[in-house]
């Protein structure tokens, strides 16, 4: 497993997304109450970039055709 220094802890909106590139992948990361989640910024189901939907606590909704994702367990909703 790689480690891959992406952002500083200080740069990160709270309770909010930032958008980060790790060498050819974009990721989007999500902070909620102080905790990261890091996904990669695609919607699995048309690879729509997550980081124009939409963060509602710990749901993310996709911006294109509004799937869900529960952010803290990565599952679709």
């Amino acid at each position: 497993m790689d480690i891959f220094k992406i952002a500083h802890v200080k740069e990160a909106p709270k309770n909010g997304m930032k958008l980060v590139k790790v060498n050819a992948f974009e990721v989007l990361l999500v902070i909620i109450d102080g905790n990261f989640y890091a996904f990669v910024n695609q919607c699995p189901h048309m690879r729509y970039p997550l980081f124009f939907g939409k963060l509602e606590g710990q749901i993310l909704t996709c911006g294109f055709h509004y799937a869900r994702f529960d952010v803290k367990s990565g599952k679709p909703l």
